[in-house]
């Protein structure tokens, strides 16, 4: 479900984390909160802050939601860099391949407290297949 809803807070000017609660409850409202982005911010910014809070703050149940978001994106990105090449990277605001790769490698320094997890081991190995393995 929070996968589902997270993009939607911030893709959608009548939805609102309060609505969420409402319909859902408290529950979904925080993981959608925890996963959604500061549109404020910069990326990078953004992109630090997520990084930080799962390293840092995030209980063990936020984790593996935002492990399985983030694998989620993975699958992707890995099937279209391989089908369509470099120009892959021109889909993103970033179109930088080195900065995408430092968020997602970021993200799995961050989730390795989940490394028993099979979707972490999955992950791990797609962002070293995609952006190589060094950290």
């Amino acid at each position: 479900m929070k996968n589902l809803l997270h993009d939607t807070v911030e893709d959608c000017e009548r939805v609102t984390f309060e609505e969420i609660n409402r319909e859902l409850g408290e529950k979904v409202e925080m993981l959608v909160a925890t996963e959604s982005e500061d549109e404020i911010k910069t990326c990078e910014e953004r992109k630090s802050h997520i990084i930080e809070f799962l390293a840092t703050k995030a209980s063990e149940y936020t984790k593996i939601v935002a492990l399985g978001d983030k694998l989620s994106n993975m699958r992707a990105i890995s099937r279209d860099y391989k089908e369509i090449g470099e120009s892959f990277w021109n889909r993103f605001n970033v179109k930088d391949k080195a900065k995408i790769g430092w968020y997602y490698k970021g993200l799995r320094n961050s989730l390795a407290s989940m490394s028993a997890y099979a979707a972490y081991q999955e992950y791990s190995k797609l962002v070293d297949e995609v952006f190589g393995n060094d950290n």
